[in-house]
């Protein structure tokens, strides 16, 4: 069996290798099955902007956050290094800033909440529901405090045959892929 390290390396070159076509088509698929999971979620509903071509649940959750003025979103925050995140509101016209790890978050103004359902970016996943990430920890710390629904997104060219599970990482509740 690969070590994470190694597997993480061959997952994100068969992303890197994906075609505009079977990207378009994998997202659609996603989109489709991540809509209807979310659809009677009031949230806040916790989701990522993507990185290094993961999967960009961007347009599913402003068409959530357009079916009802009730419905709020936030983005993860990592505020100190090896430690849980937290969740800042998000709105299409929130200002941006980075946090410790340049990724684009919300302003320190924007209110902190508490998710009740977590989109997770997922490079890896088994059919237990564990994820392989980018290996700094920060979901399976987060995750591990809170009482929300979990759902890892990822293309199914990351589904694996089993990854190897540490005492802390943590089984996602859903894993959608296309």
């Amino acid at each position: 069996m690969k070590s994470k390290k190694e597997l993480r390396k061959s997952l994100l070159s068969l992303r890197d290798k994906l075609t505009e076509v079977e990207r378009s088509q994998s997202s659609k698929k996603i989109s489709h099955s991540l809509s209807k999971i979310i659809q009677k979620e009031k949230g806040p509903i916790a989701f990522y902007l993507p990185i290094r071509d993961e999967y960009d649940p961007t347009n599913v959750i402003k068409n959530w956050l357009k079916d009802s003025k009730q419905n709020i979103a936030c983005l993860p925050v990592i505020v100190r290094k090896n430690a849980p995140m937290i969740f800042r509101k998000w709105t299409e016209d929130c200002k941006l800033t980075e946090d410790l790890l340049n990724l684009s978050v919300p302003e320190e103004s924007a209110d902190v909440l508490l998710p009740s359902l977590v989109i997770v970016p997922t490079l890896g996943f088994d059919c237990n529901n564990f994820r392989l990430g980018y290996g700094g920890g920060y979901y399976d710390r987060t995750l591990s405090g809170l009482d929300s629904l979990n759902v890892g997104v990822c293309f199914s060219i990351g589904k694996v045959q089993r990854l190897t599970v540490q005492e802390y990482d943590i089984a996602l509740d859903y894993i959608i892929s296309g």
